[in-house]
């Protein structure tokens, strides 16, 4: 429908900013997005959960705080999975113990080699070789067994983490899912869940590489004193690359999330069924292509950046650890040059400090994995506690299981990061058993309304009551009970027809003739019985054996699922856009019937369907400013009037 501002086209509904959030966070990349860092939240909402957030992933993680994040991730690891955990854990160390019990009898192997000289060389050693040979073996079965069940053991953490992403994302309101920042927070969250697994993946090969090397350094010990202060310097350029690698990497990884969310939206255009006529229609391919290939030529060049920063790092800790390695090797032969160590301690030693030099390898790619799962571990965390911070600011009263009167006083309500009021002291009284229809331009806050109404979001200013009762006290999901929305742009679910209209009310998903029933009143049974498999055909043909449906099918099953549900309050915003003329009719003469007992908010753009409602309230820039029944209104000879002259007009012309 055209507006009143002469030669200016309406876009679109302004009242749902999700529809121009790719364009805002294009638009907020090219000014905000730096390489390798985080962009800002300069107009995040002020909201504790978001302000404590932003701390809590700012802070630097130093390595005094590894040992806690270790154990968060024992814990996460018990809780998956308790007997693989434990098995893990057990099998960690007995290979552990297999290791260096190898090493005791190599050493012990070779000097008595060294020292038996010209004699009998396999003279009483048949003992300590079957014991190297057992050790071996036992240390080589045990890690075939480690490495599968550490798989088992991640997958069983990820389930573990989705779980507490999937709990926070459910416990948000729908505000948060209007922030920029909150789906930052879902992807990063989502790149993160598999740190934990490897934080315990990391740990059980450290302390093998550990063990060996403490066993090993003990043995260089017995050989000669001046050795071991070498081992131990060893441990220093490990420690500086791996928390240069890791930092490099977790600033590389957030300052990367924006650019990566707008590269799967992009892949999602091009790939998506959805998106695909409307692509072919405009020769969109190339043109997404190349943006595609803009954003990830910008990942490229940073990740450039990250990975010289790196290599660098790389490069002059490995040359630090070489010198290091030379040094204990020089020494090793001037202590056998000077007689200080016989020539079967050299070659111990020498054994020694190889078996050091490849546990280090192992040691500093373990520790590099656990310093670096510790940073992501502490932001996923940090993600995970939101469940928590959004249940802990919902209200807990009891919700009424109706009303007799819906009333609204000077309600006004702003999406967050935008200036524009889109609702502005809306006050309103809705009966019980009475149809109410919205009507006005687009823009005008109408669906914004409904969602207020319905408990979706919360005034900023004003109150909603269900009778006495302010809903802004009560438990919004036992609220939301007594609420059955059915928006325009309504979900498909990837679900049999049965179920796409029994998550109307899932605690009843097995009432089949209950679903069959609302079927029927919404005039969807006669198309579903037709499909191959009846209620329970898939309705998703991208499944073997699936089926789709036409646009205007789908929007029955919708409004199936509504009549399902059984709520007090039934809001239906645009419940007949895709039924021809003849559907439409017949569905709002039988609709009072239907939902007889039940108050109904009704939106709509169609005015032959709005006018026989009990009262029509006209919205305008966020504001009441009309209110009556059809007869009255037209009588009135304003806004509404003017529109329905101007759509009645039309289609008598």
């Amino acid at each position: 429908m055209l507006n009143d501002n002469d030669g200016v086209c309406d876009v679109g509904d302004r009242d749902a900013p999700g529809g121009t959030q790719y364009a805002e966070a294009m638009a907020e990349s090219s000014e905000k997005h730096r390489p390798v860092t985080d962009p800002p939240d300069t107009d995040e909402p002020e909201e504790s959960v978001f302000a404590a957030i932003d701390r809590h992933s700012a802070a630097k993680i130093a390595w005094r705080r590894i040992p806690l994040l270790v154990k968060r991730s024992f814990v996460l690891a018990n809780r998956a999975d308790h007997a693989v955990f434990r098995y893990v854990v057990i099998i960690g160390l007995l290979t552990s113990i297999a290791g260096g019990l190898q090493v005791v009898f190599v050493g012990f192997i070779l000097r008595q080699l060294i020292e038996a000289g010209a004699k009998d060389p396999l003279s009483g050693q048949w003992v300590p070789v079957a014991g190297m040979l057992i050790a071996s073996s036992f240390m080589q079965v045990l890690s075939s067994s480690l490495t599968e069940k550490n798989e088992v053991l991640a997958e069983a953490i990820n389930r573990e983490t989705t779980g507490e992403i999937l709990d926070a994302v459910g416990a948000a309101d729908l505000e948060a899912f209007e922030s920029p920042s909150f789906f930052a927070r879902i992807q990063r969250a989502q790149m993160f869940q598999h740190y934990p697994s490897m934080m315990v993946n990391g740990i059980n090969q450290l302390i093998p590489s550990l063990f060996r090397i403490l066993a090993l350094t003990v043995a260089l010990a017995r050989i000669h004193l001046l050795l071991v202060p070498f081992v131990l310097i060893a441990f220093v350029p490990i420690m500086i690359a791996t928390e240069s690698l890791s930092n490099t990497r977790y600033a590389f990884m957030m300052g990367n999330s924006l650019l990566e969310r707008k590269r799967s939206y992009l892949l999602s255009v091009l790939m998506m069924r959805e998106s695909a006529k409307e692509v072919l229609a405009f020769s969109l391919a190339p043109f997404f292509r190349q943006r595609f290939n803009e954003l990830t030529e910008q990942s490229l060049v940073e990740r450039r950046v990250a990975a010289r920063k790196r290599i660098r790092t790389q490069r002059i800790t490995g040359a630090l650890y070489l010198v290091n390695n030379f040094l204990c090797f020089a020494v090793l032969w001037l202590l056998y040059r000077h007689g200080s160590v016989s020539l079967a301690g050299a070659g111990a030693g020498f054994y020694a400090l190889r078996g050091i030099s490849t546990s280090f390898d192992r040691a500093r790619f373990s520790t590099y994995q656990l310093h670096e799962s510790s940073m992501f571990l502490d932001d996923y965390d940090a993600f995970a506690e939101m469940a928590k911070t959004f249940r802990a600011g919902h209200p807990t009263g009891a919700a009424p299981a109706s009303f007799d009167h819906l009333r609204a006083d000077n309600v006004s309500f702003a999406y967050p990061q935008s200036s524009r009021i889109a609702l502005r002291n809306v006050s309103l009284v809705i009966s019980r058993g009475e149809i109410v229809a919205l009507v006005g331009e687009n823009g005008s806050g109408k669906t914004t309304l409904a969602k207020v109404l319905a408990g979706l979001y919360r005034p900023t200013g004003g109150t909603i009551r269900w009778d006495a009762i302010d809903i802004a006290t009560v438990d919004p999901d036992q609220l939301r009970r007594g609420v059955s929305v059915i928006f325009q742009d309504f979900i498909r679910y990837f679900l049999t027809a049965a179920e796409n209209i029994g998550v109307g009310n899932v605690a009843n998903l097995h009432d089949r003739a209950g679903i069959e029933a609302a079927a029927c009143q919404a005039g969807a049974t006669e198309f579903i019985e037709r499909l191959p498999h009846g209620f329970d055909e898939s309705l998703e043909r991208h499944l073997e054996g699936g089926s789709d449906l036409s646009v205007g099918q789908w929007q029955r099953i919708a409004l199936a699922r509504a009549f399902f549900r059984g709520a007090p309050f039934v809001i239906l915003d645009e419940p007949t856009s895709a039924l021809d003329a003849r559907a439409e009719h017949d569905l709002f003469d039988k609709i009072r019937g239907l939902l007889a007992g039940r108050t109904v908010l009704l939106i709509s753009h169609r005015f032959s369907t709005v006018r026989t409602a009990d009262r029509i309230i006209v919205l305008h820039e966020g504001e009441i400013v009309e209110e009556g029944t059809h007869s009255t209104l037209m009588a009135a000879n304003g806004r509404y009037a003017e529109m329905f002259t101007l759509q009645a007009k039309a289609f008598a012309d």
